[in-house]
């Protein structure tokens, strides 16, 4: 996002994605690249992860139509995750603790 820190753009996008507000943290967790589908090809695209302590829920949010939302561990996040990329720093965060 323009004119935005990287960090509180993590949290626009987990506000306007999952419905989720809190306070992210300034440092990312890790990052991982993925393909991007736009309307006539792909960009390769690296996405930094950031860990965000979350303070509350929205009732309504504006991507809500668009994914489900549920809470579940690390493990079964990385099993059920399309984005290889994804699932591996999620079992790596997971082995963490």
């Amino acid at each position: 996002m323009k004119g935005c820190s990287n960090w509180k753009a993590a949290r626009i996008e987990a506000e306007e994605e999952a419905g989720i507000t809190g306070k992210p943290g300034k440092k990312p967790l890790g990052s991982f690249l993925y393909w991007k589908r736009l309307l006539d090809h792909f960009d390769l695209v690296e996405v930094d992860v950031y860990p965000l302590r979350v303070t509350g829920a929205l009732p309504t949010w504006k991507e809500q139509a668009q994914r489900p939302v549920q809470w579940m561990s690390l493990a079964d996040a990385s099993i059920i995750v399309d984005e290889p990329g994804l699932a591996a720093l999620l079992r790596d965060m997971s082995a963490r603790g």
